[in-house]
């Protein structure tokens, strides 16, 4: 069953019918048909998704009733923002890697898998380099995606 994202956004889930979870468009929620029949992803409704367990207005609270947000300065910001390891140089150029030989040679198993995660509301797109370049303010890089056979010989492959 995947995780809900409201309820890690917002803290509650009114949705309690026995369909929650289940696989639907996850552009628009609609289990009659995929992601391909729905109007274009709304940047700004994907912008700001960050998916915790942590409920940053709560830890505020206790923080200030409990007399100790001295003692955790970011801790808030960094539930709500992230928090960055380390120091990381910005990124200069987009670095877009091509996917690996099994993922090129079964298209259709990659396809599969978006589309379902893409339903689950796992993932969100797709989007073109422009407006990926958009969400995240600048360049970004990509991790390639490949395929292992779970068993070898069965003919079943998860993505890697």
């Amino acid at each position: 069953m995947p995780i809900c994202i409201i309820f890690n956004v917002k803290g509650a889930c009114s949705d309690l019918s026995s369909s929650h979870g289940n696989l639907s468009c996850s552009l628009c929620g609609d289990s009659d048909h995929g992601v391909t029949a729905c109007p274009e992803t709304e940047l700004c409704s994907v912008l700001y998704i960050h998916t915790t367990l942590y409920i940053a207005d709560v830890w505020h609270c206790m923080l200030c009733d409990t007399n100790t947000s001295h003692l955790f300065p970011l801790l808030v910001n960094d539930i709500s923002y992230g928090s960055l390891i380390g120091n990381p140089p910005p990124l200069r150029p987009t670095f877009i890697l091509v996917n690996l030989s099994s993922a090129l040679k079964l298209p259709h198993n990659i396809d599969d898998e978006i589309i379902s995660e893409l339903a689950a509301k796992r993932m969100s797109g797709p989007f073109t380099v422009t407006q990926v370049k958009y969400i995240f303010k600048g360049h970004f890089r990509t991790s390639p995606l490949g395929l292992i056979e779970e068993d070898p010989g069965s003919g079943k492959w998860r993505t890697i």
